[in-house]
């Protein structure tokens, strides 16, 4: 679906900026603090406002190549909808009149006035400083060209009485029939003329080349006298919850109507431009419970601020209780709302929408109105209606008025937003390393899937990041999956030589953030993440794994063999991994940051982490823990047939300098395995699998299948005769387990793995405690083939 861009014009206003011609390079850049200054350029465009206390502002962007120059005059009348249209009625009338014919555009904001021919621009605006100074005679034709405008509201309301807090935020022109005056008489419109159409409330803004601007400018002088009159002051709304029942919403859906009232209209356009596409709201409303979608967005700047307008829906059908569906959306675009409005806000996009508008018109428009708004200090608000299908019974109360009280109670009952950091954050200052690192990932996920789940979480990220890397772009990312956790990690450098340390924070946390937060996983990536994971950890090696994970922690073997069953990732569903992977993102989470220049840059990418993270669960203590499994006797068990097997070791992650010491007298080349080995033809590879809720010493051999049990014998036989040699292999395993960490502790990624699961390394036992530790360990040894 698309969503209109925010753009302030017209109904949905933003911001913008403009002027006259190309200007001097050392004017100041326009947009770095406000859309709008007195002088300056944005990009090529030179930018000019020009603010006299007797007439009307006026805003001059000079550009060349238009076949037309635009020029547009805004109102801010400060008065509602209706009173506005009557106004339109009026000041488009007599410009006709006047042979100046116009169109005269009005809505919950003012009134923007637009010439049908921009030839004689002075004579215009002579004929329009004529049309809102004169006071009103009897008989006068706008008198009725006021009413036709409020006949023309009635025959298109406002579909709900819930809908008009929603409607006054966003400056909609549709209002309920109650608010539209039975006629309007000489004394009413005197009244609104007089107190709406001052030169403190209008502006005046000309495209073109610069000679049509300075025609405008002098224009504008020419005329005066322009009406006195202070500039428009708004009332400020107050929180309002309602629920309305309508025919335009489906049967079996909601619609959630949001508008959110800022003190600045540039927060509005920026927080409006994030959501043109994917956002972090849109990925936390997806992560609820109960899922909705973001349909449209909008902004719109006011006279003082601005104002944020959503419209949501819920992914599935209306559950049987939507006042509490509705209640927790709301309190994901609340918090996400207080975020973002903690943020800077890029003036400059809403400058852009200005000069880059396509045609002339269009861009006075924006800058016409732009220029009349204005900052407040006033405390941010925000409103909803509920839309409910009037062909609906619902569960909860077909009633509209109970259920409306229950929205409200709901609302109330839900707990204050909090901006706090979600993620609990590692972090490490490696200065001057070439690249950024980021590890985010919950650290439950392993410690909480059983035998039937496990394996699911894993399959789950391996989707949301084969589907993320396109979008990347210069950040590489990659699933981490371990006993410990399972999450993303990723890395980039600079983009550019000139990038700021803080950009390649932000664009990193973006891409994690964007990835991580995905829960909506994408059928083609769900596939290729299926065929990987059975190349990689599938196979006979992978069923091996699986078979011993399932016998040594049969239930929770998602401690040993992370990826889970292979055989088990054949038959598994794109639901199921996506239900599983929701969860992980609703859970605890860590975060393990390696910046490269200070902690100031670690802390940009953990912000802009957090801004996709649900925020359902702060902070990474998982809610429960399992004890650890019994242990298991020694096994042996070779199928016929088979060509891949394994002899493992599970222990407690305290025993890890043992089994450390182990390791690198297997991998040691001409070492006990590869001499047990050679005769029988057979490969093999020894590893550490793992991790905090415990380990495991595997050696998994690869060989003709008459061959295999021999193979596996003597691995046996070497592990044996290790356990009576360990005084004499000790040094050369001690040496060459150093090297091993050492080559470990040269990886940034290993770092950044430590960092993240607070390890540090274990002590190596002395030759004699060595030699005890293989001997005892023969008695849990497991030998399997498959």
């Amino acid at each position: 679906m698309r969503r209109g861009r925010a753009l302030i014009a017209i109904l949905t206003l933003v911001g913008g900026l403009w002027g006259c011609p190309p200007s001097r390079v050392s004017e100041p850049v326009m947009g770095t603090d406000e859309p709008l200054a007195a002088h300056g350029r944005a990009g090529a465009t030179s930018v000019e406002v020009r603010d006299r206390p007797d007439a009307p502002k006026v805003a001059l962007l000079g550009r060349e190549g238009d076949p037309l120059p635009g020029l547009v005059v805004a109102v801010t009348t400060g008065f509602a909808a209706a009173d506005n249209a009557a106004l339109a009625g009026l000041l488009q009338h007599r410009l006709a009149a006047a042979g100046h014919p116009s169109e005269v555009l009005a809505d919950g904001a003012g009134l923007r006035v637009r010439p049908l021919s921009v030839d004689g621009a002075d004579a215009y605006l002579a004929a329009l400083a004529v049309a809102v100074r004169a006071p009103l005679s009897p008989g006068e034709g706008g008198i009725a060209a006021a009413r036709e405008r409020l006949e023309a509201l009635r025959r298109d309301p406002l579909d709900a009485d819930a809908l008009v807090p929603i409607a006054a935020c966003r400056a909609s022109g549709a209002v309920r029939p109650a608010a539209i005056p039975a006629t309007v008489d000489l004394a009413d419109l005197e009244r609104l003329r007089g107190q709406a159409l001052v030169a403190r409330r209008m502006a005046v803004a000309a495209v073109g080349p610069n000679d049509f601007g300075e025609t405008v400018d002098r224009a504008v002088m020419n005329a005066a006298p322009w009406p006195a009159g202070e500039a428009a002051s708004l009332d400020w709304p107050t929180p309002s919850h309602d629920v309305f029942r309508s025919r335009t919403v489906p049967s079996g859906s909601l619609r959630l109507e949001v508008a959110v009232r800022l003190s600045r209209a540039v927060l509005a356009s920026s927080y409006a431009r994030e959501l043109d596409g994917a956002s972090p709201l849109e990925h936390k409303l997806a992560a609820l419970p109960s899922p909705w979608r973001l349909r449209r967005a909008g902004a719109v700047a006011r006279a003082e601020g601005g104002c944020l307008h959503l419209v949501l829906e819920p992914e599935t059908p209306a559950s049987p209780n939507p006042e509490q569906s509705a209640a927790a959306a709301l309190a994901v675009v609340e918090r996400d709302v207080r975020i973002a409005g903690a943020e800077p806000s890029d003036a400059y996009a809403v400058t852009r929408e200005i000069i880059e508008a396509q045609r002339a018109e269009d861009a006075a428009a924006r800058a016409a109105w732009w220029v009349l708004s204005r900052p407040s200090d006033r405390p941010n608000v925000l409103s909803s209606a509920l839309g409910t299908s009037a062909d609906d019974v619902l569960v909860t109360s077909p009633d509209e008025a109970e259920l409306a009280t229950l929205y409200r109670e709901r609302i109330a009952a839900s707990p204050e937003p909090s901006t706090g950091e979600v993620a609990a954050r590692r972090i490490q200052v490696e200065v001057g390393q070439g690249e950024m690192w980021l590890l985010v990932a919950n650290p439950c996920a392993a410690r909480h899937e059983g035998a039937w789940d496990a394996g699911r979480g894993a399959l789950g990220v391996a989707s949301v990041v084969l589907a993320a890397r396109p979008r990347a772009g210069e950040v590489r990312l990659e699933p981490w999956v371990s006993a410990d956790g399972v999450g993303i990690l990723a890395h980039a450098g600079l983009a550019r030589p000139d990038e700021a340390p803080a950009a390649l924070a932000e664009r990193l946390g973006d891409a994690v953030g964007r990835a991580y937060s995905t829960v909506r996983l994408e059928p083609p990536a769900f596939e290729r993440a299926q065929a990987r994971v059975l190349e990689t950890a599938g196979g006979r090696q992978g069923q091996a794994l699986a078979a011993f994970a399932a016998l040594v922690a049969p239930d929770y073997p998602g401690w040993i063999a992370p990826w889970g069953d292979p055989g088990r990732h054949a038959s598994l569903t794109l639901a199921q991994s996506a239900s599983r992977w929701v969860d992980l993102v609703r859970g605890p989470t860590r975060v393990a940051i390696l910046a490269n220049v200070d902690e100031a840059q670690a802390a940009v990418a953990g912000d802009r982490l957090d801004r996709w993270l649900p925020g359902a669960t702060t902070g990474d203590l998982c809610p429960h823990t399992h004890p650890a499994g019994s242990e298991v006797a020694a096994r042996r068990d070779v199928a016929t047939g088979a060509t891949r097997g394994l002899v493992g070791l599970s222990l407690p992650p305290a025993q890890r300098g043992q089994a450390e010491l182990t390791l690198a007298a297997f991998r040691a080349p001409g070492g006990p395995l590869e001499a047990a080995l050679a005769p029988h033809h057979a490969a093999f590879d020894v590893a550490l699998v793992g991790g905090e809720p415990g380990l495991a010493l595997v050696v998994a051999v690869r060989a003709e299948a008459s061959r295999l049990d021999a193979a596996l014998t003597a691995v046996e036989a070497a592990w044996d005769g290790l356990a009576s040699r360990a005084e004499a292999a000790h040094e050369a395993a001690r040496r060459d387990a150093e090297r091993m960490r050492l080559e470990q502790r040269a990886s940034p990624a290993e770092r950044l793995v430590r960092l993240w699961t607070g390890s540090r390394e274990a002590a190596l036992p002395d030759a004699t405690s060595w030699g005890e530790w293989l001997r005892e360990s023969r008695a849990h040894r497991l030998t399997l083939g498959r």
